[in-house]
């Protein structure tokens, strides 16, 4: 659990400790793709009940994320 990751953080480093997540955690919690992959995992999110997601953008372009977000918005509601 969450004592666990801790731990492999103090132990390990943050980055091995992220090595052990596993793959489909990642592609459940994170959106990434193109735009329109992006905003049908956005919609996914929102069919699912999310009313306020939190998004960090961690793009190496993050001017271009921003703006898929703002076109997301207009589009998503």
């Amino acid at each position: 659990g969450a004592q666990q990751v801790r731990d492999d953080i103090r132990d390990h480093g943050f980055r091995a400790a992220c090595a052990k997540v596993p793959v489909e955690t990642v592609r459940q919690l994170a959106i990434v793709g193109s735009e329109s992959e992006c905003l049908d995992r956005i919609s996914e999110f929102i069919d699912n009940g999310v009313t306020l997601p939190v998004l960090q953008v961690g793009a190496t372009n993050s001017q271009e994320t921003i703006a898929l977000l703002a076109r997301a918005q207009k589009e998503l509601g």
